[in-house]
């Protein structure tokens, strides 16, 4: 037996041995060629495993602990003292906490305070939170925090997956030192936009924005307007609008659906207005309405800019301008070109500015949306301006200025606007410190007056200011007399006591004088003037006196039959007429005068004609007709009996009638210009020409 013992140890040793080493063998096997792995590929069951795992929620730390187990089988874990929690990399803070295990529910109470990824925080006195959603609710003195904004509200729902926020009880966002309150909000954490509902005032400390409905973006600092919206710029300034935006940031605007813009000296309307307030510049278009009324203007056109950093205007597309008269008064007087510049006299002959408006710096392109579907022209600045908008009802798109804020195609293609085609090189006017300044907002106040013995270096100093500056300046410098009116190619002015036509005009408030260049006509009832140049000067914008310069001609029908030929006519190297409540009352003549007139007796019956030349001449008028000659210096002249006189041979040289160029009605004004085409011999009126 014990024999046999000893070989059954002997052959467990060999047994043990020869395991040890296969092991060891097979080891050595697995590390020099270990075998391929297969990848495991992860299953359904898999993600909703790891799912779960983020989101289980997880206690880091607590002062105090108990569980209690509820009739239902659930436990419920309550926490106290300094508790944090903790699910993915979101961090929770409470002073107490209680979590249900089943529904992955917590409720906490007391300071809490949430911290998602370090990018948004919220502090709360309360919040229920959902874990396996990841939705949060929180009531009482809720504040959140992002890298751009603030809010706070009394109840807020917050999605930690989606970073939106949500609150229906009022709300106050403090967003740099820009400040809104609404009712009602959605905020979208990732990329920065909310939408804002209920009594909703947006504050800025230049702007207040007041509206039910506004869109913000709280990084790119855009609000952007949908419903009826209100913008206050200081006390006397405001934009009444439903559609566009504003960029807080760089100061540029759009507002569409025909808004309209009020300050203390003027008023604006138009189908869409574009403005850059840091350089200045402006852009209105489609039936543009400008009311002035420090200077009782009105101004009507299809596209309007302006450049209110030198107070410049400049109006085309069928432009016109309308010069109230007092009250109790309707004989207003328009006036139209081809191109309208408004401004200041001061700045346009005082200034050592160039005189350049820049006004082609800034045009508005088509509208398209952006990368979060909000539609937003993106204002941009050029050197010139070919900006297409697409017409309606598939409508060809114009380039004639004419032709534009038509009702067949209201929609056009705007032009660079150049020198004008004519020459009107004595008219241009430096426009760089036009006065009318359409849109005067924002407005900054200068923190103190330049004093007096400062004006030269002012002066000097002018080109360096700042859009802003210069703005101040030029508010600070106005007054209602310091203003001016120029006008381009085929000038036309109607009212109804005067007439008149001409190739370019220019009008100053200070003096209120019409200057007409370049073939220019005035018609005032039967009375027709023209020369190379013409001066009207007015009162209470009524005609006071006319001063026609070389080639003057001045012809008076003598009768109201218009198959009589019978002209009453003056000729000389200058005209200067004078009037009297708006009729002619005298002529004064100067250089190689002629003249024509028709001689009546006591019966008003036409007795001879006498015409005669000299120096100097002067005609008067009675009941507005001619009723006496006198003739100055070196006189020579013929009475002839009315039958020996052919009327048609009774012409001083220069002779010619302009009755077809005259403007009918002021409603003529508004229309696009139709190239006047004189009668043929016949008397016949041909068809008129419409210009390209």
């Amino acid at each position: 037996m014990k024999g046999k013992a000893i070989s059954m140890r002997f052959a467990g040793r060999i047994f043990l041995s020869a395991f040890i080493f296969l092991s060891i063998s097979h080891m050595v096997r697995a590390q020099v060629t270990p075998p391929k792995s297969v990848p495991h590929k992860m299953t359904h069951a898999d993600t909703l495993k790891m799912r779960a795992n983020m989101r289980r929620i997880v206690i880091m730390s607590s002062k105090r602990l108990h569980s209690q187990q509820m009739p239902d089988s659930v436990v419920y874990q309550s926490f106290a003292g300094n508790v944090k929690l903790k699910q993915g990399k979101t961090f929770f803070d409470a002073d107490s906490a209680v979590i249900n295990s089943v529904t992955n529910i917590v409720e906490a109470f007391g300071h809490v305070f949430i911290n998602d990824e370090g990018k948004t925080k919220i502090n709360s006195d309360y919040l229920r939170y959902n874990g396996a959603e990841r939705k949060a609710f929180l009531r009482d003195h809720v504040i959140l925090k992002d890298a751009t904004s603030i809010l706070h509200t009394p109840e807020l729902s917050y999605d930690l997956g989606s970073k939106t926020g949500i609150y229906e009880k009022t709300g106050h966002l403090i967003n740099g030192k820009t400040i809104l309150d609404s009712k009602g909000g959605i905020y979208y954490g990732e990329s920065h936009d909310a939408t804002f509902t209920g009594d909703v005032r947006l504050r800025d400390p230049q702007y207040t924005i007041d509206t039910d409905t506004l869109l913000y973006n709280s990084e790119s600092k855009i609000a952007t307007f949908t419903v009826p919206t209100v913008i206050k710029v200081g006390k006397q300034q405001k934009v009444l609008t439903t559609d566009g935006y504003y960029n807080l940031m760089n100061k540029t605007a759009y507002f569409g659906k025909r808004p309209t813009l009020i300050d203390s000296a003027s008023t604006l309307i138009a189908d869409e207005v574009a403005m850059d307030d840091a350089n200045g510049f402006g852009d209105a278009r489609g039936r543009v309405v400008y009311k002035d009324t420090a200077q009782n203007m009105a101004l009507v056109s299809g596209h309007l800019r302006t450049n209110r950093a030198v107070g410049a205007l400049e109006a085309t597309e069928l432009p016109v301008a309308i010069l109230e008269q007092e009250k109790g008064n309707s004989d207003s007087l328009y006036i139209t070109g081809d191109t309208l510049f408004s401004g200041r006299l001061s700045a346009r002959f005082d200034n050592a500015d160039d005189g350049k408006l820049h006004l082609n710096d800034f045009y508005l392109p088509e509208r398209k949306a952006d990368s979060n579907g909000v539609i937003r022209p993106s204002i941009q600045v050029k050197d010139s301006i070919i900006t297409i908008v697409k017409p309606l009802h598939n409508r060809p798109i114009t380039t004639d200025s004419l032709a534009g804020a038509t009702e067949t195609n209201n929609m056009v293609a705007f032009k660079s606007l150049g020198a004008p085609t004519k020459d009107t090189s004595s008219l241009r006017s430096p426009l760089a410190q036009d006065s009318v300044s359409i849109i005067k907002y924002p407005v900054v106040r200068p923190a103190k007056s330049v004093p007096k013995n400062t004006v030269n270096i002012v002066k000097q100093k002018r080109k360096k200011d700042s859009p802003k500056k210069q703005e101040e300046d030029n508010k600070k410098n106005e007054n209602n007399s310091d203003r001016y009116i120029e006008a381009y190619a085929h000038v036309r002015i109607f009212s109804d006591s005067m007439q008149a036509v001409g190739d370019s005009m220019f009008y100053s408030f200070k003096d209120s004088i019409f200057r007409l260049f370049k073939n220019p006509v005035v018609w005032t009832q039967s009375n027709q003037l023209f020369g190379d140049t013409i001066y009207l000067f007015t009162q209470n914008r009524k005609p006071k006196r006319l001063y026609v310069y070389e080639n003057a001609v001045a012809i008076n029908r003598a009768d109201t039959f218009p198959t009589h030929n019978f002209f009453n006519q003056v000729k000389g190297r200058t005209l200067n007429v004078m009037f009297t409540n708006g009729a002619i009352d005298s002529i004064h003549a100067k250089g190689s005068t002629e003249s024509i007139y028709y001689i009546t007796d006591a019966m008003n019956k036409y007795t001879g004609v006498n015409q005669c030349t000299s120096d100097v001449l002067d005609m008067f008028f009675i009941n507005k007709k001619p009723m006496r000659i006198k003739p100055i210096s070196d006189v020579s002249g013929t009475v002839y009996p009315i039958q020996q006189s052919d009327p048609n041979d009774m012409r001083v040289r220069g002779f010619k009638i302009l009755e077809y160029r005259r403007p009918k009605t002021k409603y003529e004004l508004f229309q696009p210009y139709v190239i006047p085409v004189p009668p043929n011999p016949t008397g016949r009126q041909k068809g008129s020409a419409k210009i390209d």
